[in-house]
C-alpha cells in the first residue's frame, strides 16, 4: 500500500501543469480540449486507453484535481522520477495481484479525493477496447462515491501502441456518463460492468471511416511489425519489416500505409484494409497454432538477443527467447538456459511498445528488444496455452 498522504502540493502541481498541458497538446498533437464538471464532490473515473499522453489529457479536460493509475514500469523510466514528484500516481504492477493498488485507491476516495483509472489497463493495438476486468464493477461498488466514464477519441491515429513518431491530426475528450453513488448501491456488479463495457466502447476505424481525418506523419507505418506479427501471405512470423509509409514482408507483400489508417496495396493483393482486421486475423492464426501446440517438436514463438532486466535491474543479460507449448526458455549467448514451466507463470504481461514481463518465484523479468519485434504475440499466446 502506497505510504503516501495526499495533500494540497498534489494540487498545486496539477493546476501548474494543467495550463501548460492544454496549451501543448493543442498545439503538438490537436487536442481540443473542454471544461468538464461532474456534479458529485468526489468520483472515479473510468477512461478508456489509446496513448501514453491519456493523463495529460485528462488533466487538461478536468479543473478539479485528480490522481492518476499507474503501471509501475511507468515510474521506472526516464522521466519517472518527475512523474512520482509531480502527480504522485497510485501504482499498479504488471502481473501481481491488484489488491494493494485497489485499496490505495480506495483510501483516496473516502478522503474526498478524485482518481482516474484507465480500466482497460493498456494501450490498444488495433483501435477496439481491450478487455476490462470483472474488478471494475466490484471497485466501482465498493467506492460508495459517484463513477464518471470519459471517452478519449483520435488518439489511436495520432500515437498508435505500436508506432514512432507522431501523425498529427485530432483528438478529442467526451463525458459518456456520470452515475451517482445512489444509481451505483441500486445497480448489481453485473448491470454495472455491462454498463461500463458500453459506455466505453469506441471502434476507431468504425469512427474513422464515419469522420476520415487524415493524421499525418513522416513516419505513419513504422514499427508496425510490434503489433502485426504473422504475414497473411506466407504465414512467417518475423518477416514483416517497416519504413516511413511502407509495410511489406520478403515473400512479396507490400503495403502503403496512409493518412487516414488504411493499407493499400503497392505489390501483390491486399489482404486487409486495416490494422485491426489484420490484427483480428493473426489471433485466430495463434488459436490454430496452439491448439496443435503439443506436436509441435521446436519453439512456437522465438525471438533471439533479447535484454534481459532481473529483478528490477539488479542483473542484466542477453538471451535468446522462446516459447514452446509448456515453457518459456532463456538461453544465455554462454549457453546457459533457464527454463520457465507456464504452469508457473501467472501471467505474461506486455506494455508500452514491446516489453515483455512476467513473474517467476516472486522474481520479476522484462524483456526488451534492440530490434522491432512484437512482444504482445507472447501474451495473446500464453492466455490461448493456458487454457488447454
Amino acid at each position: 500500500m502506497s505510504k503516501h498522504r495526499p495533500g494540497k502540493r498534489d494540487s498545486f502541481f496539477y493546476h501548474l501543469l494543467r495550463g501548460v498541458g492544454r496549451l501543448f497538446l493543442r498545439l503538438a498533437y490537436g487536442y481540443r480540449s473542454h471544461s468538464v464538471r461532474p456534479s458529485a464532490p468526489a468520483y472515479l473515473v473510468y477512461c478508456n486507453h489509446q496513448t501514453f499522453l491519456d493523463p495529460a489529457m485528462l488533466g487538461a479536460d478536468f479543473p478539479r484535481h485528480m490522481y492518476f493509475v499507474a503501471s509501475e514500469h511507468v515510474v521506472r523510466r526516464r522521466g519517472g522520477g518527475l512523474i512520482m514528484r509531480f502527480f504522485n500516481p497510485i501504482l499498479r504492477t504488471k502481473a501481481k495481484t491488484e489488491t494493494a493498488t485497489a485499496m490505495d485507491i480506495l483510501r483516496y476516495l473516502r478522503q474526498g479525493k478524485n482518481v482516474c483509472v484507465f480500466i482497460e489497463g493498456e494501450c490498444t493495438y488495433d483501435g477496439l477496447p481491450m478487455p476490462i476486468a470483472d474488478s471494475a464493477s466490484h471497485l466501482a461498488k465498493l467506492s460508495g462515491c459517484a463513477l464518471v466514464i470519459y471517452q478519449l477519441h483520435g488518439g489511436y491515429f495520432t500515437q498508435p501502441r505500436w508506432g514512432k513518431g507522431l501523425r498529427k491530426g485530432r483528438m478529442w475528450g467526451e463525458l459518456a456518463a456520470e452515475y451517482s453513488a445512489e444509481q451505483l448501491k441500486g445497480m448489481s456488479q453485473r448491470q454495472i460492468q455491462q454498463q461500463i463495457e458500453q459506455d466505453l466502447f469506441i471502434d476507431s476505424y468504425a469512427e474513422q471511416r464515419r469522420l476520415m481525418i487524415p493524421y499525418r506523419g513522416k513516419t505513419p507505418a513504422e514499427a508496425l511489425e510490434t503489433a502485426l506479427f504473422v504475414c497473411p501471405c506466407c504465414e512467417r512470423i518475423g518477416g514483416l519489416t517497416s519504413k516511413g509509409d511502407r509495410f511489406s514482408c520478403g515473400c512479396g507483400l507490400a503495403l502503403r500505409y496512409d493518412e487516414y489508417g488504411f493499407f493499400h496495396a503497392v505489390a501483390g493483393e491486399l489482404p486487409f484494409a486495416t490494422v485491426h482486421e489484420w490484427f483480428v486475423w493473426q489471433k485466430q492464426w495463434l488459436k490454430d497454432l496452439a491448439a496443435r501446440a503439443r506436436d509441435e517438436a521446436g519453439p512456437l514463438l522465438a525471438d533471439p538477443d533479447q535484454e534481459i532486466t532481473r529483478q528490477n535491474g539488479a542483473e542484466r543479460f542477453q538471451a535468446d527467447l522462446a516459447m514452446y507449448w509448456d515453457r518459456l526458455t532463456l538461453t544465455r549467448h554462454g549457453g546457459r538456459q533457464l527454463v520457465f514451466p507456464l504452469t508457473e507463470i501467472h501471467e505474461i504481461s506486455c506494455h508500452e511498445r514491446m516489453r515483455v514481463s512476467f513473474i517467476h518465484n516472486n522474481i520479476l523479468y522484462e524483456l526488451n528488444s534492440p530490434y522491432p519485434r512484437s512482444g504482445v504475440k507472447y501474451q495473446l499466446l500464453f492466455r490461448l496455452l493456458k487454457q488447454l
